[in-house]
């Protein structure tokens, strides 16, 4: 089996895509592997998914997982299609994501690594810049969030914390039985609260609730709740009551 072969079982290409070239620098320590298709060949309209003709390619590059201690990247022409009903349309190639820099193995990687260390730190680590790290996580992030399941949240605990030195704070939302995280930001006043926590109970769908929590726990700070909610009266809130809520949640003040 030839190298191009080889590569091409490896990353998993079905025609008409397959390995046509491959470059090893030593001196570079990089590995580069080019994709392209044969002549003639048609891909599925992005809008209707019917067949068609090339109308032209843009050459894009991206970063792949590591060839053990080398850097690989892949290099591939990517077509645009002309489709009889709409027209010129480029395509999704399967190994990428649309706009990254990256593979959807090496995103899973950095993926990964963000979750156990900052930012910054995984960057220096696959020796890219933070930028695109964060252009991953941007893409990521909302979709995980949007498909948190928290139907069996029962006790919610909100804290500050000191991110950095001097005045620098984040704010925490943990599922205090779980215990795991549910939400983090910056800040600690009722401006970044009321945002926060609107989201967190709207995963609970309040509005269809109405009955009491299990229990309510005051504290001294609770003016970071001092904001203008349709569905929580802030004067019931500080004596400790709610009359329209969740049912079966508790939210405490961790300390």
């Amino acid at each position: 089996m030839v190298p191009e072969e080889l590569f091409s079982l490896a990353l998993g290409l079905v025609p008409p895509w397959l390995v046509d070239h491959v470059t090893f620098t030593e001196e570079e320590k990089r590995l580069d592997l080019h994709i392209n298709f044969p002549k003639g060949s048609r891909f599925a309209c992005p809008v209707c998914g019917e067949a068609c003709p090339v109308h032209d390619t843009r050459d894009h590059t991206w970063r792949h997982m590591d060839f053990f201690q080398h850097e690989a990247y892949l290099h591939a022409r990517v077509p645009r299609v002309k489709c009889p009903e709409h027209g010129v349309h480029q395509i999704s190639v399967p190994w990428a994501r649309e706009g990254s820099h990256f593979t959807l193995l090496f995103e899973a990687l950095i993926m990964t690594q963000v979750r156990e260390t900052p930012v910054l730190t995984a960057a220096r680590m696959v020796g890219e810049n933070d930028t695109l790290l964060w252009r991953g996580n941007d893409h990521y992030v909302p979709e995980a969030r949007a498909a948190v399941d928290m139907a069996n949240v029962h006790a919610v605990g909100v804290d500050e914390t000191s991110s950095r030195r001097g005045h620098g704070y984040i704010t925490l939302f943990v599922d205090l039985n779980a215990r795991r995280l549910l939400f983090a930001t910056s800040g600690k006043d009722a401006k970044t609260a009321a945002p926060r926590i609107s989201w967190i109970w709207a995963r609970w769908k309040i509005w269809q609730c109405y009955d009491h929590l299990r229990y309510w726990k005051s504290h001294p700070m609770l003016s970071f709740f001092s904001c203008n909610w349709n569905i929580i009266n802030c004067n019931t809130l500080r004596n400790g009551k709610l009359s329209h809520a969740i049912p079966y949640v508790s939210l405490r003040w961790m300390t």
